[in-house]
């Protein structure tokens, strides 16, 4: 269960003294597009880890990976590399099999609060480590903290005990567990090396690996509401994945979701919570709906649960119309301490304090939509603490249009909530293309690989 974790430096110098360690050779043969050596990277992770690697060079290193790309590789012995740094969960103590999933971050993507409780409904044990929330995407954990009481800051001991007793949990990774990959993963948020695949993948699967799971279902969204915003590039970051994981034992299928527009009809954290907890109920069933069927019965084939899609989709349908779905919500709910009884009345959560609506001033058909700009207007609006997180879990928005409808001049196209929602709403409309010509919407599942 252990692995490389360094305390003290080759020579025997406590962690984090002595002299910082030259990393200029690398940023220098990277710069120039070649290959680092699987040394090179255990050595740079190593470096970070007992505090001797000048976060300057490790930003700049992360800049020219950035710009001049890692092969397969490289892509791989990172991630091993980062794995190692700390320890490995054993969820060899719980039921099988081990499912899990990963999004790449979107708008409204609350597929993890869906998706975990009702793959437990299925027979699958889900554990579901997440980190903070990226760039201009809310982050799981945040939409969860918006429920009364509900811890995600479980220790180790803690996680197993909560997947155990319910099959799901989903949880911050701990402060031991592949903790190279979170300061790489501080410095790509300020220094803008977000959008390399390369770096994408291996900290996607550095994690996934970490965490123990067997079979890895991977969401790579693409699309302006994404951080990939070519296919070309989402195909590449998704086969990426799945060879790194192939190679470290796994099994992984990767599906390419359309980001460009939000996935559910609510953006924000509360707001998210409760459009998943309808999902659950049965009473929406729009595109995050659809969207977590299909992601759902492929994971319940890779995991040997059922044979094939088709006999996953009815499976998926079964427990969710029999309630079981939602059941497990609850207890995986008040087994993080939450209040479960958010699934009967989700205004304990709270509500905004203004809501104000966006509204068109031109007619046609709504053409396309700025997820990126919508994303960080929503980050705004919510407002950020000391520690990165939002401050009004409340805030965010409720879509009224999609891709592809006729919109009138003077309607709805959004509402926004919040504590001044009005000093967004020139952002906001900014998102919104409205043409003389009718578009048809991108499909949700774009390519599957394999």
């Amino acid at each position: 269960m252990n692995s490389m974790k360094c305390v003290s430096a080759p020579d025997g110098s406590p962690a984090g003294k002595g002299t910082l360690h030259d990393l200029r050779d690398l940023i220098e043969r990277k710069k120039k597009g070649e290959r680092l050596s699987p040394g090179d990277w255990k050595r740079l992770v190593h470096e970070l880890m007992i505090g001797r690697a000048d976060q300057r060079q490790v930003s700049a290193l992360l800049m020219a990976a950035c710009l001049r790309g890692l092969d397969e590789e490289e892509a791989f012995q990172l991630t091993l590399a980062m794995a190692e740094s700390g320890r490995r969960l054993d969820l060899s103590g719980l039921p099988d099999p081990h499912l899990d999933k990963h999004s790449t971050g979107g708008i409204g993507d609350a597929v993890s609060l869906v998706l975990v409780p009702w793959l437990a409904a299925c027979g699958a044990t889900v554990v579901k480590l997440s980190g903070a929330s990226l760039g201009f995407t809310g982050g799981t954990l945040d939409k969860l903290r918006a429920i009364p009481g509900l811890r995600t800051e479980l220790s180790e001991e803690e996680v197993l005990r909560v997947a155990l007793e319910v099959g799901a949990v989903i949880a911050a990774q701990g402060s031991d567990l592949v903790p190279a990959d979170k300061i790489l993963y501080s410095l790509r948020d300020i220094t803008a090396t977000v959008d390399s695949p390369a770096l994408i993948a291996s900290s996607v699967m550095c994690k996934k690996i970490a965490a123990g799971a067997d079979a890895i279902a991977l969401d790579v969204k693409v699309g302006s509401g994404a951080f990939v915003s070519k296919i070309e590039e989402a195909k590449e970051m998704a086969r990426l994945m799945v060879e790194i994981g192939r190679r470290a034992g796994r099994k992984v299928l990767a599906f390419l979701s359309s980001m460009d527009q939000p996935l559910a009809s609510r953006v924000g954290y509360a707001l998210e919570v409760e459009e998943a907890i309808e999902v659950l109920r049965g009473e929406r069933r729009q595109r995050l709906f659809h969207h977590c069927l299909e992601l759902g019965s492929g994971l319940l084939v890779l995991g040997g649960i059922c044979q094939e899609a088709q006999e996953g989709r009815q499976l998926m349908m079964k427990r969710l119309e029999g309630g079981q779905a939602l059941e497990k919500m609850a207890w995986m709910i008040q087994a993080q301490g939450g209040n479960p009884k958010v699934l009967e009345d989700p205004t304990i959560m709270g509500r905004a304090e203004r809501e104000h609506p966006v509204r068109s001033v031109f007619q046609g058909w709504l053409q396309s939509f700025d997820g990126r700009r919508f994303g960080w207007m929503i980050r705004r609006l919510a407002g950020s603490g000391r520690d990165g997180r939002p401050l009004d879990l409340t805030a965010g928005a409720v879509m009224e249009v999609g891709l592809g409808e006729r919109v009138k001049k003077g309607q709805v196209l959004c509402l926004l909530r919040g504590r001044d929602p009005e000093r967004e709403e020139k952002e906001a409309l900014a998102c919104f293309r409205i043409g003389e010509e009718p578009v048809e919407p991108p499909p949700l599942i774009l390519d599957r690989i394999p």
